[in-house]
């Protein structure tokens, strides 16, 4: 089984999709760390401790040793020092990144590293039954209006319209 590193972005995209129970059902080991559990508020850290304490979100504290590591590596300086920690422990497991921040994604994209966004979610989550498809349609509609940032990329906007005709030939 994959694992996948989660960022704060995807959390957030998790939670105003209203897809909490859906999420922990990705056929992957989902994993975080502490620093992206600080950039969530204390709402979202509640609805995430049963998560962990069931074992199906990892948490992971940086060490000292993997502290000195971000130092040396020559990040954008946009990165945040919560999707550094994303990208060291990715790094560190050769596992994916599960973001919708643009900027960790291209970092991810130039180590090389696998990296998948919200609309992989959905359309995961659909392709294995965990949605129905009319949910998600329901949850593509719903995508803008939650992130409006995501209606401004021309590929989102694209890769969405490509699963509504998908999903709705389907139905």
């Amino acid at each position: 089984m994959d694992i996948a590193i989660t960022d704060a972005c995807i959390f957030i995209d998790v939670f105003l999709l209203g897809i909490e129970e859906e999420f922990f059902h990705l056929p992957c080991r989902l994993h975080t760390t502490v620093d992206v559990l600080g950039e969530l508020n204390p709402e979202q850290n509640q609805v995430l401790r049963p998560f962990i304490e069931q074992g199906l979100l990892i948490k992971h504290n940086l060490s000292a040793q993997q502290q000195e590591q971000l130092i040396k590596i020559p990040f954008p300086k946009s990165l945040s020092p919560a999707d550094r920690s994303v990208f060291l422990i990715a790094a560190e497991l050769n596992a994916m990144v599960l973001s919708s921040d643009k900027v960790l994604r291209n970092w991810a994209k130039k180590q090389k590293l696998e990296y998948h966004g919200i609309l992989w979610v959905l359309e995961t989550l659909v392709n294995s039954e965990v949605l129905s498809k009319e949910a998600g349609l329901q949850k593509l509609e719903l995508l803008f209006q939650v992130n409006p940032t995501m209606a401004g990329s021309r590929e989102v906007v694209k890769k969405v319209e490509e699963l509504k005709k998908e999903w709705s030939n389907q139905l």
